[in-house]
């Protein structure tokens, strides 16, 4: 009976509720919270099938963006409220409208989503600005002739050889900023190292908007 179901349970009878109701629009708030991961990621799956082979609109509200990334086909981030920006999860990514949004999606949990640093730390025509850059988007460089090279010392390596990756943390003037660099690159903590950005966001530091992108060609 209702009674005796878990909180796992009822979410899949009302889930199965909703779809056998042939709707035009279903609007899922959080619908498989209750179920452990092995049967998330099973009902995820399951319930992307049926959506797209019966042709039904969902809206499906979540607080995992991971869960967003493999659900949705758009995605909106809200804060307070408000939406701050709809677009495919990759173009939200590479192309964040605001320093909410850039640190709100996240590809990987073991990283932090995005370095937000001063400008200054970088290049003086963009000392002005507050710059961020992902862990993704920093090579290791032996030379300091780019505009934009990074040099720091390195307080901290987490070894990921699963994942073929190190996480590395940098101390840049009093600034802190994290690194996934391939796990065959020769690092020692205590040592300085040279970084290089390949993508780079300006916001503004009164709105907290993004300006532009910079994209540096490395040498």
């Amino acid at each position: 009976k209702p009674a005796n179901l878990s909180q796992g349970e009822k979410q899949r009878v009302a889930l199965g509720r909703c779809i056998t109701r042939d709707p035009k629009v279903i609007l899922l708030d959080e619908p498989i919270s209750n179920l452990d991961q092995p049967l998330r990621s099973r009902y995820r799956a399951e319930l992307k099938k049926l959506l797209q082979r019966y042709g039904v609109t969902a809206v499906y509200v979540t607080h995992d963006q991971q869960e967003a990334m493999m659900m949705g086909d758009l995605i909106a981030v809200m804060d307070i409220g408000t939406i701050e920006q709809v677009a495919t999860y990759e173009r939200i990514y590479r192309n964040p409208n605001n320093i909410f949004v850039a640190k709100f999606l996240n590809i990987d949990m073991d990283t932090p989503a995005i370095n937000i640093i001063d400008g200054s730390l970088l290049s003086p025509p963009i000392e002005r600005y507050l710059v961020g850059i992902r862990p993704e988007a920093m090579i290791p460089t032996k030379s300091e002739d780019h505009e934009y090279t990074i040099k720091g010392t390195i307080t901290d390596i987490l070894r990921m050889p699963v994942k073929g990756v190190n996480i590395v943390t940098l101390q840049v003037d009093g600034e802190e900023i994290v690194v996934r660099v391939p796990h065959n690159q020769v690092l020692r903590i205590g040592s300085e190292t040279l970084m290089s950005p390949t993508e780079i966001h300006l916001f503004s530091r009164k709105t907290k908007r993004r300006v532009r992108s910079i994209y540096p060609e490395l040498v």
